[in-house]
């Protein structure tokens, strides 16, 4: 992937894996939580340290964002087709369920009949 200097991650909070290995694999980018429940940003804050942006806040899918990135989750309420016909970022890492192969991605568990697609703009 290109130089990504800001990476915004959706609905990041309860869980903040994504955070933390993103933290690992892009040290010097400025990463941003967003999630419209404050009770799991203030979960990911517990985790989490540095230089990090925590936005209580609705994502509206297809909703552009001013980063390089954006990770979106497979629990995302709302079109989800918005997102790959509009990525709001020039790469986008979408969760998504096995069956549903758009653009260059990957299985990452087969338990759990999960996907992850690179969609770029």
């Amino acid at each position: 992937m290109d130089t990504v200097r800001r990476a915004t991650i959706i609905g990041g909070g309860l869980y903040p894996r994504t955070a933390l290995i993103l933290r690992e694999l892009l040290p010097a980018a400025h990463l941003t939580i967003v999630d419209s429940n404050p009770c799991n940003l203030e979960t990911a804050r517990r985790f989490l340290n540095g230089n990090i942006e925590y936005r209580n806040e609705r994502y509206v899918p297809g909703e552009a964002r001013d980063c390089d990135l954006t990770v979106v989750p497979l629990c995302l309420e709302g079109d989800r087709g918005a997102i790959y016909r509009h990525p709001p970022s020039p790469a986008v890492l979408v969760h998504d369920w096995l069956w549903r192969r758009r653009g260059a991605g990957t299985v990452v568990s087969l338990v759990l009949l999960k996907r992850v697609n690179l969609v770029r703009q």
